[in-house]
């Protein structure tokens, strides 16, 4: 077929008519879908500027929005510490032997308790400074013993030795004579000496001492019946209790051969213990600006009721390690026991109050959003909560349900776009997810109609 020039004008015509009715199709449509969105909007939530709302009361009902006022820090703020009660371990001795040998005898609970019946010691009795707990037979404190008497019996002698050649006329006996008796004697007073501190470090009292001299020189007098006090002690060595306390551990029974390495007894003063309580990561710098006067916290067992009146102490310690698991800190104190009704292990809850800070307020948990790094709120303009306007604000930390927030942000806080929050401020206290989420819709929608 042959195409003439008007004919094909005419096919052109009719194309560009074509394109231009679906241009117009296409634009009523773009239309019209806008007009559908706008339609489909919530009318009951009104935008206002980029960061406020406008609220039908139908909204605020639907929303679950709920608003109070800001209050001072101080009125909230209290930290919940959970922790233990710990042995004091500067009252907590371990008892051991410092040279093997046998139990000969087990102290009896008739010091300690005051019962009429008494019976050998055992775990959980009390005992006094002093009490016996235990005697120990061994040949090496008897060998000792032996060197010492030895040793006192020999410079006895050539101590008389030495007086009697002083008192001898000069000429008599060569002066090289008298020098070598002196240097004897001074031998035997050096190994005297050496012997007797020995003893004391092996922890024999003055009076077992006194009894080891009493016996040389009953020797040196030539008496030959030695005291039957001393022949029966003479390789025994007493345990006693180094203070008031309870017996935590007992590992010695009539004859058992014990070594240096074996604790027979611990010994430990319960009247006060000591608190360890955990601290988490974000709670420290709290902890750490109260002053000494300020660092008291009540003690409650988790085993009380909630409502136990609890027991004021103070913290004394915070610890230098954040455990890399729990990211806690350990703050340490003591705890008096009167009664030792308290025992060693028990798990408890201690509570501190800090101080009010004056560029700080407290608002509750739920108030707050976090959307990415920064941390935002709803202020209402009145307790109805039908105006509401979105604000950064600086988050101090977290504790017990409760946002500390500046109510003065530093320089810093600024250049992230946070704002004050005062006092007396009406805040969204619920419902504030649900705000966000309309903020954020309206604010796309916005957009949209903008890109149209």
């Amino acid at each position: 077929m042959i195409r003439t020039p008007k004919r094909i004008a005419g096919m052109l015509l009719w194309a560009v008519a074509g394109i231009g009715l679906l241009v117009v199709i296409f634009t009523a449509t773009r239309r019209g879908q806008a007009k559908t969105d706008e339609a489909d909007a919530p009318t009951s939530v009104h935008l206002i500027g980029t960061t406020t709302l406008e609220l039908e009361p139908e909204v605020i009902n639907a929303m679950g929005v709920r608003t109070s006022q800001v209050e001072p820090a101080g009125s909230h703020e209290r930290l919940t510490l959970s922790g233990s009660l710990l042995l004091d371990s500067n009252k907590m001795v371990r008892l051991h032997v410092r040279f093997p040998g046998e139990v000969v005898t087990v102290g009896d609970n008739s010091a300690g308790s005051g019962e009429a019946a008494a019976r050998p010691l055992q775990v959980d009795d009390h005992v006094k400074k002093g009490q016996l707990l235990a005697i120990i037979w061994s040949k090496d404190i008897g060998e000792k013993k032996s060197s010492f008497v030895d040793a006192l019996s020999q410079m006895y002698v050539d101590k008389l030795q030495l007086d009697r050649l002083h008192a001898l006329p000069n000429g008599v006996i060569r002066d090289a004579d008298v020098r070598q008796a002196e240097r004897t004697y001074e031998q035997d007073v050096i190994a005297v000496r050496m012997t007797e501190l020995t003893l004391r470090s092996w922890r024999l009292s003055e009076e077992e001492i006194d009894l080891l001299r009493a016996e040389a020189e009953r020797i040196h007098r030539g008496e030959d019946k030695p005291e039957k006090k001393v022949e029966k002690s003479w390789a025994e060595v007493e345990i006693r209790a180094p203070l008031d306390g309870v017996i935590l551990e007992k590992n010695a029974a009539v004859g058992d051969l014990v070594d240096t390495d074996l604790a027979l007894f611990v010994v430990a003063d319960k009247r006060t213990l000591a608190v360890s309580a955990n601290a988490y990561e974000e709670d420290l710098p709290a902890l750490q600006s109260l002053r000494p006067e300020d660092q008291r916290w009540t003690i409650r067992l988790k085993s009380e009721a909630a409502d136990a009146p609890g027991t004021a102490a103070r913290f004394d310690s915070i610890g230098s390690l954040v455990d890399p698991t729990q990211h806690t800190c350990p703050v340490r104190g003591w705890l008096p026991n009167p009664g030792e009704r308290l025992l060693g292990g028990q798990y408890i809850t201690a509570t501190v109050d800090l101080p009010a800070q004056p560029n700080e307020v407290a608002v509750p948990e739920g108030a707050v959003v976090l959307e990415g790094a920064q941390s935002t709120v709803f202020i209402a303009s009145d307790s109805s909560g039908k105006k509401v306007a979105r604000r950064p604000i600086a988050v101090v930390r977290r504790a017990n349900n409760t946002v500390i927030v500046r109510s003065q942000p530093t320089a810093e806080d600024k250049s992230r776009g946070c704002e004050p929050l005062s006092p007396g401020e009406w805040i969204v206290t619920a419902g504030t997810i649900e705000l966000a989420g309309a903020l954020q819709d309206r604010l796309a929608l916005v957009q949209n109609n903008e890109k149209k």
